[in-house]
């Protein structure tokens, strides 16, 4: 016997975790990151992982948390990071992906901000921290 047949196969996939199945094909990927993705806190801990996809331009991961998250990431204003402060999260990652050269994500960044404001990036404040006599 080369092959098992179908009906032990569908038996054995049904006790297969969903953790393991998004390795099986992309629409797995899909279907099973996205639910993995929606129960996710946003603390400390994701928001290095998801600086970590942008660094390393994982546009397929990018893109079903900026699907999820969105509206989340938008309505989180006056993000503060390394003395900058940004309007929102999303500026934020924009930023990260242009510093990383990460093109395929900061595209898919840009296209999900508002495209008729073209002067969001002058609203980023910096603020100077330096001793003076």
């Amino acid at each position: 016997m080369e092959y098992l047949p179908n009906e032990i196969i569908k038996i054995i996939y049904d006790f297969i975790p969903s953790c393991c199945k998004k390795n099986l094909s992309k629409n797995l990927f899909n279907i099973h990151y996205y639910l993995e993705t929606k129960e996710k806190k946003f603390d400390k801990r994701y928001r290095n992982y998801i600086r970590y996809l942008i660094n390393k331009n994982c546009i397929l991961h990018i893109d079903l948390i900026l699907h999820v998250f969105c509206g989340k990431f938008i309505s989180i204003k006056n993000w503060k990071y390394k003395n900058k402060t940004y309007p929102n999260f999303l500026c934020h990652l924009k930023a990260i992906a242009l510093n990383k050269n990460a093109q395929k994500c900061y595209e898919l960044i840009k296209n999900l901000l508002d495209p008729s404001n073209k002067n969001k990036y002058k609203r980023i404040r910096t603020r100077n921290i330096r001793w003076s006599n």
